[in-house]
């Protein structure tokens, strides 16, 4: 259990997962279950609940790869349609050239908060 400054400056959750077919943790902290909200879409639910759900939440995917246009990169938004709660954090992965969303086998999030 942290407190004060320490508390404030430690990551609450963290995970790096796979979101291909059903999800599944490499590894994390803080983390209980994966759910799949269909192609690129994710629930990532906390084993101890947050104080509240105001909280930074940041998230990656993928590599950057050469694709037909060039240099394809994914991007990753947190708190998705503003869903996120004390209890879970819900992502979206989508490719950055326009595409939709795209499951993916490297996926992480970490989260500072209460």
């Amino acid at each position: 259990t942290f407190s004060g400054d320490a508390g404030q400056r430690t990551a609450k959750v963290w995970a790096y997962f796979d979101g291909t077919g059903t999800p599944s943790f490499h590894d994390s902290y803080n983390c209980s279950t994966i759910t799949d909200g269909g192609t690129g879409i994710y629930s990532v639910n906390y084993t101890n609940n947050l104080g509240s759900a105001d909280y930074a939440a940041v998230g990656s995917a993928g590599q950057m790869d050469d694709g037909p246009l060039g240099v394809e990169m994914k991007m990753v938004v947190t708190n998705k349609d503003g869903d996120s709660t004390a209890a879970l954090c819900k992502m979206a992965v989508a490719t950055g050239r326009g595409g939709g969303p795209q499951d993916d086998g490297d996926i992480s999030l970490i989260v500072f908060g209460d």
